[in-house]
């Protein structure tokens, strides 16, 4: 419900008199308990008739909590109760892992090859290569494999020569677009 009609307020008003909660009410107009206890506080006319409360004598349930004792020692006990000991700390044995496993040979690297108009590169995994090494891949290894990386001296991710590869030539198109555009 969007906003709250005279008509709406009346029929509140009625149902406020008769002794219905808010919930009751609430579920007469579709509305939740909250809308109903929003929209009493917020008109004054309603607000002084007031919403009936629950059966029970409200009041007397807080003077029955007032009267409870508390549970609560006083500040003396607290003090003359011993502490708890801390209990010692268990040490945990650490075990190197060269004592768990068997030691696994590493793999030999592959051979050197050799690629047409390309320098010879034999490749390192990337874990070995520094901060100013191609990081240009040298072989086709699938999933699960060593993957090998050029490693030659570079000034950004790639050495000199695979930038130049990494750019490329283009299309015959794009080869020959500049001879075009020169007749044209």
């Amino acid at each position: 419900m969007a906003y709250w009609t005279p008509e709406q307020d009346a029929r509140l008003e009625e149902f406020m008199r008769e002794g219905m909660s808010a919930s009751q009410i609430g579920a007469l107009f579709g509305v939740s308990r909250n809308a109903v206890i929003g929209r009493v506080h917020r008109n004054k006319k309603l607000k002084e008739i007031g919403l009936s409360h629950p059966p029970g004598n409200p009041g007397k349930r807080v003077e029955a909590l007032k009267k409870r004792k508390s549970r609560a020692k006083p500040a003396g006990e607290l003090l003359r109760t011993p502490r708890p000991q801390p209990q010692p700390k268990r040490r945990v044995k650490v075990v190197s892992p060269s004592i768990l496993f068997e030691p696994v040979p590493p793999k030999p690297l592959p051979e050197p090859v050799f690629i047409a108009g390309e320098r010879l590169t034999v490749g390192r995994p990337i874990h070995l290569l520094g901060a100013h090494e191609c990081r240009w891949a040298v072989n086709d290894a699938d999933k699960g494999e060593l993957h090998l990386f050029c490693g030659a001296p570079a000034e950004g991710p790639w050495c000199e020569c695979h930038r130049r590869k990494s750019i490329g030539i283009g299309t015959r198109s794009e080869q020959i677009a500049s001879r075009v555009l020169l007749a044209a």
